[in-house]
C-alpha cells in the first residue's frame, strides 16, 4: 500500500472538493464586500438567518431543509432591508445600522433557539449540527 493511497478515498476527495469550493466562493464574495465597504454584511446576513432557521424548524416540526432555508431567506432579507432603512431614515451611518441589525436578529435567534431546545421532543438534537455544519458530511 502506497503512502498516498489514503488520499484516493472517495469521502476525503468529496470533503476536500467541497471545502475548496466553499473557500473560493467565500474569497470572491468577501473581496467584493470589502471593496464596497460592507464587510460586516456577511456577518449580518449569516447571524440574521438564525431566527429564520429556528422558526422554520419549529413550524416544520423537524429538520426539513425547505422550511428552514425559507425561514433563513426571509429573516436575512428582513435584516438587509432593516439595514437599508436605518441608514436612509436616521442619522446613523451604515456601520451602525449593520451592528444594530446583527445584534437584534442574532439575539432573537438565540432566544428562539433556547425556546426550541426547551420544548420536548428529540427533533432539535440535530439542529446544532445543521447550523454549524459538518465537513465530513458533505455529499456530492
Amino acid at each position: 500500500m502506497t503512502p498516498l493511497a489514503g488520499l484516493i478515498d472517495y469521502t476525503l476527495l468529496t470533503v476536500m472538493a467541497g471545502a475548496a469550493f466553499l473557500g473560493v466562493i467565500s474569497g470572491v464574495l468577501g473581496s467584493f464586500a470589502v471593496l464596497r465597504r460592507q464587510s460586516l454584511m456577511g456577518d449580518v446576513l449569516s447571524h440574521s438567518a438564525l431566527p429564520g432557521i429556528v422558526l422554520g424548524f419549529m413550524i416544520a416540526g423537524g429538520r426539513e431543509l425547505g422550511g428552514m432555508l425559507a425561514g433563513a431567506f426571509v429573516t436575512a432579507g428582513l435584516a438587509a432591508l432593516s439595514v437599508v432603512l436605518i441608514a436612509r431614515h436616521t442619522r446613523l451611518k451604515q456601520d451602525a445600522a449593520l451592528g444594530i441589525a446583527l445584534g437584534v436578529f442574532f439575539a432573537a435567534g438565540v432566544v428562539l433557539m433556547s425556546y426550541a431546545q426547551s420544548r420536548g421532543g428529540a427533533g432539535q438534537a440535530g439542529l446544532s449540527t445543521f447550523l454549524f455544519g459538518q465537513a465530513a458530511a458533505i455529499l456530492r
